[in-house]
């Protein structure tokens, strides 16, 4: 499959990535294509979940740098949206290794495969993570 040149441009960006779930007591990283049976244990435990979970993040639509206000909205949005339709969430933050262009977002507690997109597309998202017991995350391409 060919990759779009902007998805082609992103995919370095995405892939050194540290994606951090907040749970009350700890944050846990998780990075694409990499297992960490500890962590998910850990997850799956503190969070509830059965099968899967994705991270989707509201912020920086098309991968363009917004403003903190446009982005705290946009997070606010999201979170209403999860609670009207009943999936559970909890804080993420999507960070380069610099630190430079950190994402707060959410991880969603074994959303439908279908709405997760439909939520990272509503959001102008070009991937989200997606994790699935027993394997490694993966990005989910939305472009």
């Amino acid at each position: 499959m060919n990759k779009s040149p902007a998805r082609h441009a992103l995919e370095d960006a995405y892939l050194n990535t540290d994606y951090r779930v907040l749970l009350p007591r700890k944050a846990l990283t998780f990075r694409i294509g990499e297992y960490d049976a500890d962590a998910e244990e850990s997850l799956f435990k503190h969070c509830g979940i059965q099968q899967e979970w994705a991270i989707i993040t509201p912020c920086n639509p098309n991968s363009e740098k917004n403003d903190d206000d446009a982005n705290l909205a946009a997070l606010a949005r999201l979170r209403q949206e999860l609670e009207v339709v009943g999936l559970r969430y909890f804080q993420a933050i999507n960070q380069s290794p610099d630190g430079e262009w950190p994402e707060h977002g959410y991880l969603v507690v074994d959303p439908e495969p279908a709405k997760a997109k439909s939520l990272g597309r509503r959001y102008r998202q070009n991937a989200f993570v997606s994790g699935n017991k027993g394997e490694a995350p993966k990005l989910i391409w939305l472009l």
